[in-house]
C-alpha cells in the first residue's frame, strides 16, 4: 500500500510538472497567495480576460484576483493606494502620476491603438467637421487620455483648448450625456464610443482625421510589490504572452471571450477589433509618448514642474526580458 501511494505521488508530481512547468509544491505555494490586478473594463484589457478564461494564469503558477474598474485612471489609483498589486492603464495616467511619485513602474505594454480614443459629435448640434467644434461643449475625462487626445486633435486642426468648453464626465455616463444634449461632443474611449453609436445611430458623427495619438495599454505595478514578489511579474507576463499568441491563432474565440466578459453584443467586436494591435512590448515609442504628454502637461499648467521625469526610471524591463528578450527595445 505504501509503495502504491509513493508511485501515485510521483505520478502526480510528473503530471503537474508537465502541465505547469514546475513542481507540485511550487504550484501550491504560488497559487496560495493572490496577485490582485485592477483591470480597466475595456476591450484593451483583452489579454487579461483571455488569460483568466483559458487558464493561462494558473498554468504559470499565479493566482490572480481581477478587480474590474471603469477607466485606466481608476486602475492606476488602485495600484497607487495599495488596493491592487498590478493594474492596466493607458500611458496618460502613468505620465500624470510620474510628477508626484516614483513608486510604480510599467512592466509591459500589451496593446496599442491609434483609434481607441475618438472624437464624436451629435449631428443635431451642427458639428460636421473639426472647425465646427469651436465654441462647443465637449465632454472629457480630465486627467486621462481623453483630455490629452482632445488637445492634440484641436491643435492638429488649428485650434486650442481655450476655443472650446470642456466638462468632466465619467466615461460610463458619456453616451447618455451626448444623447441628452448635455454636451455637443465627446472625447471618449471604447467601449463608450460604441455605446454612443448605439444610442445616436445616424445622428452620431465621428470626426475622422489622421490620429494625433497612439495609445498604449500597459501593465503597471508598485515597485515594492515586485521587490517583495519577484516571480509574480514574470508569471503574469508569461500568461499574457500566451494570451497574445492565442489571440493571433484563435481570433474568433478570443473575440467571443471579450464580448461575453464585457456584456456587449457581437457587433461591437466588428466595430473595434481591427483598431487594436496586441503585442507584448517595451519599446522606445512608449518613452517618446510619455515625454510628449509630459511636455504638454507642463506647458498647459496641468502639472507644476520645471522639468520632465526620466521615464526610464518608470520602466521595469527585467521581468519581460526574462520572458521574451526580443520584446524589449528600449534605448538606455
Amino acid at each position: 500500500m505504501a509503495r502504491c501511494f509513493i508511485l501515485f505521488r510521483i505520478a502526480t508530481v510528473l503530471v503537474v510538472f508537465l502541465v505547469y512547468g514546475c513542481t507540485d509544491s511550487e504550484v501550491s505555494t504560488n497559487l496560495a497567495g493572490k496577485t490582485r490586478i485592477a483591470v480597466s473594463k475595456t476591450p484593451l484589457s483583452a489579454p487579461l480576460y483571455i488569460a483568466e478564461a483559458k487558464g493561462f494564469f494558473r498554468k504559470h503558477g499565479v493566482n490572480v484576483e481581477m478587480i474590474e474598474l471603469v477607466g485606466g485612471h481608476r486602475s492606476m489609483q488602485a495600484v497607487l493606494t495599495g488596493k491592487a498589486d498590478m493594474g492596466t492603464s493607458s500611458d496618460y495616467p502613468v505620465m500624470i502620476n510620474s510628477f508626484t511619485r516614483d513608486d510604480f513602474a510599467v512592466l509591459a505594454s500589451f496593446v496599442s491603438s491609434e483609434n481607441d480614443v475618438k472624437l464624436m459629435a451629435n449631428r443635431k448640434n451642427a458639428i460636421h467637421v473639426a472647425r465646427d467644434l469651436k465654441g462647443k461643449t465637449i465632454g472629457i475625462v480630465k486627467g486621462g487620455s481623453s483630455h490629452y487626445f482632445l488637445d492634440r486633435y484641436l491643435l492638429f486642426n488649428g485650434m486650442q483648448l481655450k476655443d472650446v468648453t470642456t466638462i468632466h464626465i465619467n466615461p460610463e455616463e458619456m453616451p447618455a450625456a451626448l444623447q441628452a444634449g448635455k454636451v455637443d461632443a465627446l472625447s471618449v474611449w471604447e467601449p463608450y464610443g460604441y455605446l454612443a453609436h448605439k444610442r445616436l445611430g445616424s445622428d452620431l458623427n465621428i470626426l475622422l482625421e489622421i490620429s494625433p495619438y497612439r495609445e498604449t495599454f500597459n501593465l503597471i505595478t508598485g515597485k515594492n510589490y515586485t521587490k517583495n514578489h519577484p516571480e509574480a511579474a514574470s508569471r503574469v507576463l508569461r500568461a499574457l504572452k500566451d494570451s497574445v499568441e492565442f489571440m493571433a491563432k484563435e481570433p474568433a474565440q478570443a473575440q467571443e471571450i471579450v464580448v461575453k466578459r464585457l456584456g456587449l453584443d457581437s457587433e461591437f467586436i466588428d466595430w473595434v477589433w481591427k483598431d487594436y494591435q496586441f503585442l507584448l512590448t517595451l519599446d522606445q515609442a512608449l518613452i517618446v509618448t510619455l515625454e510628449n504628454e509630459a511636455r504638454w502637461a507642463v506647458e498647459n499648467n496641468i502639472v507644476s514642474a520645471s522639468g520632465l521625469p526620466n521615464y526610464l526610471d518608470y520602466i521595469l524591463p527585467g521581468p519581460l526580458k526574462g520572458v521574451d528578450a526580443s520584446a524589449v527595445t528600449l534605448i538606455n
